[in-house]
């Protein structure tokens, strides 16, 4: 009976192994940067992976919309405590919500981490997936952000168990948000909402007084 349990036990573990994904992400040939060519640091700065809704007029609101909420209704990211999500095979590479940050060994503006145990069924395979860049650690009080990816086939999530994704820098070639710059990914700047609404307001007000 203790070796059937035993049996059970291991098979299972084996069934969840050959059930998961690996996806490595890594800077290898583009530092990371602000707009202005500032090396994003640790601690101030969280990398998000995942895919976006792009179907319908989605793809305009993610590359247009300068509000956080708009844009992550559209996405769904690995990691971040989801089930099947996957975990970071690094330390010191991703904070209590399970979000990569830049590495805080070596040079700034670099990232070298595992997500490990994503689960195989987590996205379709072929699944486009993103980088989503900030230069806060919390992502919605950031002020500029970056959405690339790559046509390399290497960017999809896999289709089989067992397989692999490589996310490197070098290959992206398809800007949403940001730019490329040499040797570097660049964020852009988010504006303020409030600031335009702020605007809106005393544009408003202004009209009034004409009026009267």
């Amino acid at each position: 009976m203790r070796k059937k349990i035993l049996s059970l036990i291991l098979l299972a573990l084996l069934t969840s192994a050959a059930s998961a994904v690996t996806i490595t992400v890594n800077s290898n040939g583009r530092i990371i940067t602000t707009s202005e060519g500032n090396l994003l640091t640790s601690g101030a700065s969280t990398i998000r992976v995942g895919t976006f809704d792009v179907s319908g007029g989605n793809l305009d609101t993610i590359t247009n919309s300068k509000s956080f909420s708009a844009v992550d209704a559209l996405f769904t990211p690995v990691l971040e405590n989801n089930a099947g999500g996957g975990t970071v095979f690094a330390a010191n590479h991703a904070d209590t919500n399970q979000r990569l940050h830049i590495n805080d060994t070596g040079t700034a503006g670099n990232i070298f981490a595992q997500i490990t145990g994503v689960s195989a069924s987590y996205y379709g395979g072929g699944t486009q997936l993103y980088l989503w860049v900030f230069n806060a650690a919390d992502p919605s009080s950031s002020t500029e952000w970056g959405i690339f990816s790559s046509s390399n086939v290497v960017w999809d999530f896999p289709n089989d168990d067992l397989g692999s994704s490589s996310l490197s820098t070098m290959d992206v070639d398809n800007v949403i948000v940001g730019s490329t710059g040499a040797g570097s990914l660049l964020l852009a700047p988010i504006p303020e909402p409030s600031v335009s609404l702020l605007a809106l307001f005393a544009s408003a007000g202004f009209v009034f007084r004409r009026r009267r």
